[in-house]
């Protein structure tokens, strides 16, 4: 697995990198909210298969504040 983000900068478009590690700041219902979406999300990968590219956690989260920042799951990031 690896993990990619943005420096999160007014204004500017920052250079897609590789990060270290990863820190979600969140309470305990909006990580288990998270955590469903994303099961549901690796149900759509595996049934896909390689059609499967990328989904954005927003797009499946009605709950989603548009203050959150983007989550994407990708099957080949580079």
């Amino acid at each position: 697995m690896k993990v990619y983000g943005y420096e999160k900068v007014d204004g500017c478009d920052s250079k897609l990198m590789e990060l270290s590690e990863v820190t979600f700041s969140a309470s305990p219902e909006t990580l288990r909210y998270i955590a469903t979406v994303i099961n549901k999300i690796a149900d759509d990968m595996e049934s896909e298969g390689k059609s499967f590219e990328h989904a954005h956690i927003q797009d499946h989260c009605t709950k989603w504040d548009g203050m959150f920042p983007d989550i994407i799951i990708s099957s080949n990031a580079t």
